[in-house]
């Protein structure tokens, strides 16, 4: 009794349909192109047709993600071919050569669209021209036309080249790449406090495949953080965009298991469309500021606002910079930091004490670190005064010095002052404390801001109203828009020096 014989492997697609077309020669003439595209025809030593229908049912492990996304892209057979054509020339040189060899006299190493339908025939599939121009494949960007690349080209379509993107070739041949202007955060790789990942989760479990979330906040910074943490309670990366994403970019956050964050800022009534990116059905997130409005789809866009943490998880984090208990209750009590905010602060405040060669954090040490601005960013929106003012630096009679020390109490304590007061009270309070120096040139004005800004141990930044406005319509607002909401999330003092001048 004969033994079975085992089925040989099916090449992989490129090797397949290049081997299916009718004008290959037989390999007597000894060219390499024909010997190679014989020893493709004969590894599985079946028919093209039943070759190919064999590939549709176990593709080879080097076409498995190929044949994945062509099943969830709903490729049709002879988008899937030219794909896989576009892909080969790219990554392997022989199957250049032949392709080179084959389409002479026209030239050229990537497949056209003639070569392409002539290798159709002769698996037996649809050679309509309208597949391969109207089809999914193109309208995500995965296949792209010479013509898409090169508007003025005019070459007849049986010689227009077919190409797939640089990045979902490499991902196709390696599994990942990066996309240009695009950064990829992995899940995992952002601490938070409880509090924003119990929010961020929330937020997260609410989101449906092809909605978006405008996720605001007063400094970018905090918005993409908050982002991250959303994407990876989706159990997705984030891919942070700078710029427009182009064609073919939702295929690639597809493949890369990655959900996009739009990286935009908007001024006070500006409203934004969100593009549209075929072949990635998942959510879209906005991390933004806290102006303007977007729509996605024809709809609107929901929004998430940033929480801070609470006084107490602020105490626990300041607690991993000093062993001052007391101190680190009073730190988070009084300064309203993000988590990123009083990691760096925190790491100043130690070279501040290095400095000092004492072993310990003090609150001076912070107080100067923070006076520093290395925790705001405000841009060129206002201008940080550093210098520190003591108090026997301010010579005031005694009732106006008790007029400031209660403004002093009530900066810090302006997040607690609506605790117990009922709901009313404290769905309406805000914690921002605003106060109007007046009097003449020279009393002091400036140097009362300085010594408060100095008692809270907060930096002072002086707001210049002409350089805020612009002639431009709605860049003023914008500007002051930008800068209060910096202001407030980055806990600053502004000083609007000489503001009735301007008014």
């Amino acid at each position: 009794m004969n033994a079975a014989v085992p089925p040989r492997d099916v090449p992989p697609l490129h090797g397949l349909a290049l081997a299916a077309l009718e004008l290959a020669p037989p390999p007597a003439d000894g060219e390499p192109e024909a010997l190679w595209l014989w020893a493709q025809r004969e590894q599985c030593g079946l028919p093209p047709r039943e070759a190919f229908q064999a590939w549709l049912e176990a593709p080879p492990v080097g076409d498995t993600l190929l044949h994945a996304l062509a099943q969830s892209l709903c490729l049709r057979p002879l988008e899937l071919l030219a794909v896989a054509l576009a892909c080969a020339v790219e990554t392997e040189a022989m199957a250049g050569r032949v392709v080179a060899w084959l389409q002479a006299p026209v030239g050229g190493s990537r497949p056209t669209l003639g070569l392409v339908l002539a290798a159709a025939r002769g698996l037996g599939l649809d050679t309509s021209f309208s597949v391969l121009l109207e089809g999914g494949a193109r309208g995500c960007g995965l296949l792209q036309l010479e013509s898409d690349l090169e508007p003025n080209n005019r070459r007849p379509l049986p010689e227009q080249t077919l190409h797939v993107p640089l990045p979902l070739l490499l991902t196709l041949h390696e599994g990942s790449a990066r996309w240009p202007g695009v950064e990829l955060r992995e899940p995992g790789s952002q601490s938070a406090v409880a509090s924003l990942r119990g929010a961020a989760l929330r937020q997260a479990q609410a989101l449906r495949p092809g909605t978006a979330l405008a996720i605001r906040a007063g400094h970018p910074r905090e918005a993409r953080a908050a982002a991250a943490l959303v994407a990876e309670a989706l159990g997705l990366r984030a891919a942070f965009c700078e710029q427009d994403l182009g064609r073919g970019a939702g295929i690639w956050l597809a493949l890369n298991g990655a959900v996009p964050v739009l990286c935009l800022e908007l001024a006070p009534g500006e409203t934004h469309k969100l593009p549209a990116l075929p072949g990635y059905h998942g959510p879209l997130l906005v991390a933004c500021g806290l102006d303007g409005s977007f729509s996605h789809a024809g709809n609107g866009v929901s929004s998430w606002r940033v929480p801070l943490p609470l006084a107490e998880e602020r105490a626990a984090l300041w607690s991993h910079h000093t062993e001052d208990a007391d101190l680190a209750r009073r730190l988070g009590e009084q300064h309203r930091y993000d988590a990123a905010r009083i990691q760096l602060l925190g790491q100043a405040a130690r070279y501040e004490a290095n400095l000092e060669r004492s072993a310990a954090i003090a609150h001076h040490h912070v107080c100067r670190a923070a006076r520093a601005g290395l925790a705001a960013n405000l841009g060129t929106l206002a201008e940080l005064l550093p210098e520190a003012i003591a108090d026997d630096a301010l010579i005031i009679p005694p009732p106006l010095r008790v007029s400031l020390l209660g403004l002093l109490r009530r900066c810090q304590l302006r997040e607690a002052l609506a605790t117990g007061l009922g709901p009313a009270a404290h769905t309406r309070y805000k914690p921002g404390v605003r106060a109007l120096f007046v009097g003449p040139s020279g009393t002091g004005k400036t140097l009362a801001a300085g010594w408060l800004s100095s008692q809270i141990g907060l930096p002072l930044y002086r707001v210049d109203i002409a350089a805020v406005t612009s002639k431009y319509i709605g860049e003023t607002e914008k500007n002051l828009s930008q800068l209060f909401a910096r202001a407030e999330h980055a806990e600053v003092v502004l000083l609007f020096d000489e503001a009735d001048s301007q008014i």
